[in-house]
This record gives structure tokens, sequence and C-alpha cells, in this order.
């Protein structure tokens, strides 16, 4: 499937028929309270989603970095700063055509990592034991 036919199977698959992806413009949808943008460009589907504030949040760069090592924390994509809203965001990266079932497995691995560290910066903590541990991830992307 292509990228627009995903997001619109997306929209079918949570009840909102509406959910379309149109060329250059970006689309959203919550879960729950977490708003997860889907952007098109250059034949690549962007998954971007904000994290929380840098603001009171700078120690957290070393800890962010260290998730991107290899996609292993990161959901197979990457924590960044978006430098306009002055936020955390975590990106995940889609090239070319794409089964249904293997996006939905991605984004919910996304969605669970989202929460993750969002639970984590408004805590302030990190656990020793990161959750998605790439072989964690692998058992996600393949169960």
């Amino acid at each position: 499937m292509n990228h627009k036919e995903i997001i619109s199977e997306l929209g079918r698959m949570v009840g909102l028929e509406s959910l379309k992806l149109e060329d250059d413009k970006g689309t959203s949808v919550y879960f729950d309270d977490d708003e997860i943008v889907f952007e098109q460009t250059a034949g690549r589907l962007f998954v971007i989603a904000p994290i929380g504030p840098i603001e009171g949040h700078e120690d957290m760069f070393r800890t962010f970095l260290l998730a991107n090592h290899l996609g292993a924390d990161s959901a197979l994509g990457s924590i960044g700063i978006d430098d306009l809203q002055d936020e955390y965001t975590l990106t995940r990266v889609f090239e070319g055509d794409l089964q249904y079932d293997e996006f939905e497995k991605s984004l919910l691995l996304f969605i669970r990592t989202l929460r993750k560290w969002k639970t984590i910066l408004k805590e302030g903590t990190v656990s020793e034991n990161i959750e998605n541990t790439p072989s964690e991830i692998v058992s996600v992307m393949n169960s």
C-alpha cells in the first residue's frame, strides 16, 4: 500500500473515515492524549509526535542521544528537537510501499515508546532497565 492508502486504512480502522493524507500536507490523529502527525514528503512518510518541553529538561540530551543509538529505544526512529515549538520529538520515517499490518505494529511500538519517554520526561528519572531493548523491538515487530 502506498502512504495515502496506509493512512486511509488507519482512519478506517480507528473509525475516522475522513482521515486522508494529501500531497505536501500533513494530518494528525490523537490516540488518547497523544497527537501523532503524519506528513508525506519526497516519497517518505514521516510519523512525528511531541514528547515534551526542552525547558527544564536540558539534562535529558545525553539520555535521548543514547536512546537514538541504532534506534534501540526510539521505536527504530529518532528523538530530536522541534526548534519552533521548543520541544523534544519522536520521529519515524517510512519509505516505499508498506503492508498495513507491519505499519500498524510499527505505529503501536511508536506510541508505546512515545508514552514511555513522556513519562520519563515528566518524572525526571530514567530507569536502569530500558523497556524497549533491541531484542524486545525485534520480538514486537515479528509478533
